[in-house]
């Protein structure tokens, strides 16, 4: 059965890891470094969860809100969920055939 159409189930595991993630950024002291190392494990998670959806867009995103929220937000746990709403929304969308790559026509002096 193709990728597309296998149906997703929802990481868990990821979620209660990003879950900890939080908790643990709540401490002023150790916030840096959990978010340096959660962030990175969930880029790459994230591109190997959903691989044709690029994780920077989704991090950025997400670590800003953090950012504005004084880390109060759950962003680690909003990683996991929307590369998993963005995976379940890209196998719904049908792939479109490739177009081809059309060329100008080279000026013939």
């Amino acid at each position: 059965m193709p990728d597309s159409q296998q149906q997703a189930s929802f990481p868990w595991g990821m979620f209660f890891l990003a879950l900890f993630f939080d908790i643990i950024g709540l401490i002023p002291v150790l916030n840096i470094l959990t978010e340096i190392i959660a962030t990175a494990i969930f880029g790459f998670w994230q591109k190997k969860h959903a691989p044709s959806i690029d994780p920077l867009m989704t991090i950025a995103i997400t670590k800003i809100a953090d950012i504005v929220s004084l880390g109060i937000l759950p962003s680690n746990i909003a990683i996991v969920v929307l590369a998993h709403i963005k995976k379940k929304v890209a196998a719904k969308i049908p792939a479109s055939p490739a177009k081809p790559n059309k060329q100008p026509a080279a000026d013939i002096a």
